[in-house]
Formats: C-alpha cells, structure tokens, sequence
C-alpha cells in the first residue's frame, strides 16, 4: 500500500533530470555575453546580451518542461543558437551609446579661459603626464 501512495505522489519521475538539463543548458546562456565582453571591441551592447540571455532561458525552459522534441540535439545548444541570434540582432537594433573620451584622446585645447594660474603657468583640458611632470619641476624651480 505504502508503494502505491509513493506512485501517486511522483507525478513527473523525470524531474530532476529536468532540473540538472535546466540548469547546465540555461548556465551556458550566459557565454555569448562573456565572450562578447572580452577584448578591446565589444561585440555586442548590454542591451542585445540581455535580451539573448532572457530569450535563451525562455527557449530552453519551454523545450526542457513541454518536453520538445529536439531530435537529439541538447536544448541548451538549441536555446544558444536562438540566444545569438537574439543577442545580434538587438545589438543592430539598438547601438550602444558613442564611446567616451578619454583625457588621453582629447584634442589640446590651448591655454583655459581662467587665463594664467597664480604659479605662473597655464591649464590646458588635456595635459599628459609627461606635460603635468615637466610643469611641476619648473615651478618647482622658479621657487628656489
């Protein structure tokens, strides 16, 4: 008797593989982001990740519990598909902002309109440090 209130309670007996194919297949969803985030250029913008990383999780939810048949393909690599695919397209949709100017990039502007600073020398909007170095050692050197 004990068996037969156990068979009614397992409603799913192939729920835990569920879970363990649900969890490795929507924790591979996070690589096209990472992978994009390496480097110098990014690849895709935060907005276009996300959107592939929520679609990818939606997609391999839906084929894991509905229980599609992916002809023996893994859902999670399915899902990764559809998540690039996403992820590419919401990047052309929606551009990142410009990228922002650096110290190091900025045009040399010239002398700043407070005009002479009372140590003698001017400001300038983009002073390298090399440049800053030099200026301290000559008002280092006007004092003695």
């Amino acid at each position: 008797m004990a068996a037969r209130h156990e068979a009614r309670r397992i409603l799913r007996p192939g729920l835990l593989a569920d879970l363990q194919l649900l969890t490795v297949s929507g924790f591979i969803q996070i690589v096209p982001g990472l992978l994009a985030a390496i480097g110098r250029r990014r690849l895709l913008t935060t907005r276009g990740a996300l959107a592939g990383l929520v679609i990818g999780e939606a997609v391999v939810t839906w084929l894991t519990l509905a229980e599609v048949d992916t002809r023996h393909v893994n859902a999670g690599l399915v899902a990764l598909a559809v998540n690039l695919l996403v992820a590419v397209v919401g990047t052309m949709l929606f551009p990142g902002p410009a990228a922002s100017r650096t110290m190091d990039s900025a045009p040399d502007t010239g002398p700043s309109e407070r005009g002479p600073e009372p140590g003698g020398g001017t400001i300038r909007a983009a002073m390298t440090t090399q440049e800053a170095a030099m200026t301290t050692q000559e008002q280092e050197g006007e004092r003695r």
